[in-house]
């Protein structure tokens, strides 16, 4: 079976102790995706954003990496995710430029019921919410 490879970067948007996500087939996850071809990471998450929810932003801290294996439809994936602390201008007015997105503003104790991914992600920006300021490293394979 062959295994898909991914590279993406997610950016954390903070506003009033909440956390900017969107949600999807029961989950929700930070706004980013995949690395381009000839893109830096932090291009990438510039991009990503602008395209996901309309505003430029600022890359800030590099925050760490998580690990994650799964199957689906007899495809293996295995993927890297890059975390940055970035800044925007007006993060309560940011507004889905995609018609499938919907945005949700969540707190560290909903990352459980509303089911934020991946798993390792809670508990290290649980941490990171508190002002622990290590690189982080999680995986769930």
């Amino acid at each position: 079976m062959e295994t898909k490879w991914h590279l993406r970067v997610r950016g954390i948007i903070k506003n009033e102790g909440k956390f900017l996500v969107f949600e999807n087939d029961g989950h929700c996850a930070l706004l980013g995706g995949h690395v381009e071809e000839g893109e830096s990471v932090p291009e990438a998450l510039k991009r990503e954003i602008l395209e996901e929810a309309g505003v430029r932003c600022e890359v800030k801290e590099y925050l760490g990496a998580i690990e994650q294996a799964w199957e689906r439809n007899g495809e293996k994936h295995w993927e890297i995710t890059h975390y940055f602390d970035i800044s925007v201008l007006k993060p309560e007015n940011i507004k889905p430029m995609e018609e499938d997105l919907i945005f949700t503003w969540i707190t560290p104790a909903e990352f459980e019921s509303k089911n934020l991914l991946p798993i390792p992600l809670r508990e290290l920006l649980k941490s990171w919410a508190k002002g622990e300021r290590k690189t982080w490293w999680g995986s769930d394979m």
